[in-house]
C-alpha cells in the first residue's frame, strides 16, 4: 500500500509538469522517469547560481574554481548539480573553453542584475556595521556639481574626518527615482519635480544668462537671441522648459542650428566659438570666471531654483542638514546676478565674482523641515 501511495506520488508529478495541450488524461499521456520529474519541480540553488556567473566570468571550469576558491573537480561538481537543477546544458565544450549556450545566454542578464542588488545588500550591511551616520550619499545635477557642491562639501569633510562619501551626477528626475530607492540622503537640482514622498526645500534661484566670447553687453532682450547664434536647451531641462515657454508667450519664433542637452556641453561648444550658450547664472558665474567668457542676463527674466530634496520619512540626520545649509551659503554667494562689463571680463577671469549684496534666500527657507 505504501509503494502504491508513493508511485501515484510520482505520476501526479509528471502529470502536472506535462506540457499543456497534450491529448487524453494527465494520467496517461507522459511517461517519463521519476527521476525526470523531480527535476522539472527543482530549482536552481545560490551555490549552482554561483558556478555559473563564475564560469561566464572567466570561461574555464579551473577560472571560476580559482574565483570561488574552491578545486577544480569540485566546481565541475557544481556545474554539473547546476545543469541538472537548470533542466538544460548551461556550456558546449569548444576548443578547450566553455561556451555558453542558447539558453545560458538568456539566463545570464538576470543573474548579472542579482550580483548587482547582492553588491548593493552588501553595502548596506557593510555601512550599517559601521553606523548609518559614516557615508553620505549626494545626489547633483551636473550643473552644480563640477562648480558648486564641492565648495559646499570641502568643509564638512574637514570637519568630518572619517566620513565616506558617494557622489553621483543625475538629472533632476533620475535623482527623484534615487531617493526614492533609499540610494540617495540628499539630492540638489533645478526645480524639483513633485512627488509625494519627497520634501523640497528651496535654496537659491537662479537665472537665464548668455555665455560666449566678446559679448560686450550686460543684458540681452529675449527676443535678439532669434537673431544670434546661440545655442538651445533640451525641452526636458528645467530652465529650457521655461526658456521655450517663455517664447511662446512673447511670440518668439527662431529655429537654433544647435542644441546642447547639457549647461557644461553648452558652455564647452561656446568656449571654442561654435556659438553662444544659454545656461542657468551659477554655471555661467563659473564659466566666466575661469575661461575667457562674458555673461550678459536675459531680459525678461527667467528664473530658476535650486532645491535639496530628501525623503519625507527619512530620519533627521545632522551630517545632511549641514551640507544643505552649506550649499545655500555656497549658492548665495554666487547668485550675483549681474555679470561684470566686457572691458573686466578679463579681470573677472581672475578671481570668483564676489557680489556685493548676496541674494536672500528665498522666503519658504525659514520654513524648512529640520532633518
Amino acid at each position: 500500500m505504501k509503494r502504491l501511495f508513493h508511485s501515484r506520488r510520482r505520476e501526479s508529478l509528471v502529470s502536472i509538469a506535462a506540457p499543456p495541450g497534450f491529448p487524453g488524461d494527465g494520467m496517461q499521456t507522459v511517461h517519463r522517469p521519476a527521476h525526470d520529474a523531480r527535476r522539472y519541480h527543482r530549482r536552481m540553488r545560490i551555490r549552482s547560481i554561483e558556478i555559473f556567473h563564475a564560469v561566464m566570468q572567466c570561461g574555464t571550469v579551473k577560472g571560476a574554481a580559482d574565483m570561488l576558491h574552491i578545486t577544480q573537480p569540485a566546481a565541475t561538481r557544481l556545474l554539473q548539480q547546476a545543469e541538472r537543477q537548470a533542466g538544460f546544458p548551461l556550456f558546449q565544450r569548444v576548443k578547450g573553453r566553455l561556451v555558453p549556450t542558447r539558453e545560458a545566454r538568456a539566463l545570464y542578464p538576470e543573474v548579472e542584475q542579482l550580483y548587482v542588488r547582492l553588491d548593493g545588500i552588501r553595502q548596506l550591511v557593510d555601512n550599517l556595521a559601521h553606523g548609518q551616520g559614516d557615508m553620505l550619499r549626494v545626489a547633483c545635477v551636473p550643473s552644480l556639481a563640477q562648480d558648486w557642491l564641492p565648495k559646499a562639501l570641502a568643509p564638512l569633510m574637514q570637519r568630518h574626518p572619517h566620513l565616506r562619501l558617494s557622489v553621483r551626477t543625475l538629472h533632476s528626475r533620475q535623482i527623484v527615482d534615487s531617493l526614492v530607492l533609499r540610494e540617495t540622503d540628499i539630492g540638489f537640482a533645478f526645480d524639483a519635480p513633485e512627488h509625494p514622498a519627497l520634501l523640497a526645500e528651496p535654496l537659491a534661484q537662479a537665472r537665464l544668462v548668455c555665455v560666449g566670447p566678446r559679448l560686450g553687453r550686460s543684458q540681452l532682450p529675449l527676443a535678439e537671441l532669434a537673431t544670434l547664434p546661440v545655442i538651445d536647451l533640451d525641452a526636458s531641462d528645467p530652465l529650457g522648459r521655461r526658456l521655450h515657454h517663455a517664447r511662446e508667450l512673447h511670440d518668439i519664433q527662431w529655429a537654433p542650428r544647435m542644441l546642447a542637452h547639457s549647461h557644461h556641453a553648452a558652455i564647452a561648444l561656446a568656449r571654442e566659438g561654435i556659438g553662444l550658450a544659454l545656461v542657468d547664472s551659477f554655471t555661467g558665474s563659473a564659466a566666466r570666471a575661469t575661461l575667457p567668457l562674458e555673461m550678459a542676463v536675459v531680459e525678461p527674466e527667467i528664473p530658476v531654483t535650486v532645491h535639496a530634496m530628501r525623503l519625507h520619512d527619512a530620519p533627521g540626520s545632522a551630517l545632511v542638514r549641514h551640507l544643505v545649509d552649506a550649499m545655500g551659503r555656497v549658492l548665495a554667494t554666487a547668485a550675483s546676478l549681474t555679470p561684470q562689463p566686457a572691458d573686466h571680463a578679463q579681470r573677472g577671469a581672475a578671481a570668483a565674482p564676489a557680489p556685493a549684496s548676496p541674494a536672500p534666500r528665498p522666503a519658504a527657507r525659514r520654513n524648512r523641515t529640520p532633518g
